[in-house]
C-alpha cells in the first residue's frame, strides 16, 4: 500500500512549494534571495476550516447593498465598459510555461539532490536522519 511522507518531509514539500509560489508570484529569478520568509502553505485542513468559517459567516450576515463600481475618479462604471484582455496565444502561453518550468525546475531538482543526499547519508551511517 501507499505509506504517507513522514512529517518532516511533508514540511520539507510544504517549503519547496512556498518557494515555487513566491518565484511564480515575485518573478524572482532566484528564490533563495528573498529577505522576507516565505509563508508555508495551509494544510488541507486549515484551508477546509476557513472555508466552513467563511461560509458560516455568510449564512448568518445580514443582506447588504452593493454600491454600483466606480472609477479612480468617481465615476460610475457600467460592466459593459469594462475590456478584459483576450485569451493568450499558443506562443504567449508557451513563453510563461517556460519561464515558470525554468524558475520552478532548479527548485524542485535542488530539493530531490538534496533528498537523494540524506537517503544516501541514511544508507551509508545506517540511522535516520530525521
Amino acid at each position: 500500500g501507499h505509506r504517507p511522507a513522514p512529517p518532516s518531509m511533508q514540511t520539507a514539500l510544504r517549503a519547496v512549494w512556498a518557494l515555487l509560489a513566491a518565484t511564480a508570484v515575485h518573478g524572482l529569478a532566484n528564490p533563495t534571495s528573498v529577505s522576507t520568509p516565505v509563508p508555508v502553505p495551509p494544510t488541507p485542513r486549515e484551508i477546509a476550516m476557513r472555508r466552513l468559517a467563511s461560509m458560516r459567516t455568510f449564512a448568518v450576515a445580514p443582506q447588504v447593498d452593493v454600491e454600483p463600481a466606480t472609477s479612480a475618479g468617481g465615476v460610475l462604471v457600467d460592466e459593459e465598459d469594462i475590456e478584459y484582455p483576450g485569451p493568450l496565444s499558443p506562443l504567449q502561453r508557451t513563453l510563461r510555461a517556460a519561464t515558470f518550468w525554468s524558475r520552478a525546475l532548479p527548485v524542485v531538482f535542488s530539493y530531490l539532490r538534496l533528498q537523494a543526499q540524506f537517503n544516501i547519508q541514511e544508507k551509508i551511517l545506517g540511522q535516520c536522519l530525521e
